[in-house]
């Protein structure tokens, strides 16, 4: 099924979308506002320029959290 709307609870789907759907979508002025993926110890991650990081990419839960068997 092609999905045309992206949820805005900011966690449900977070596993699922694509790293570069903020940066490819917005306009270029825009653009650079935008959260992107970097490589970290952990594997991928969303961040911002601002350096904050917004969890994994295919994380668990709201906060894109390390995926440990049998604790979350």
């Amino acid at each position: 099924m092609n999905y045309t709307r992206i949820s805005a609870d900011c966690h449900i789907d977070m596993p699922w979308i694509p790293a570069d759907l903020f940066t490819a979508n917005a306009s270029a002025a825009m653009r650079e506002r935008m959260p992107y993926v970097v490589d970290g110890p952990d594997g991928p991650h969303w961040t911002c320029k601002n350096g904050t990081s917004f969890g994994l990419v295919g994380g668990v839960g709201p906060s894109g959290q390390k995926l440990v068997p049998g604790q979350n």
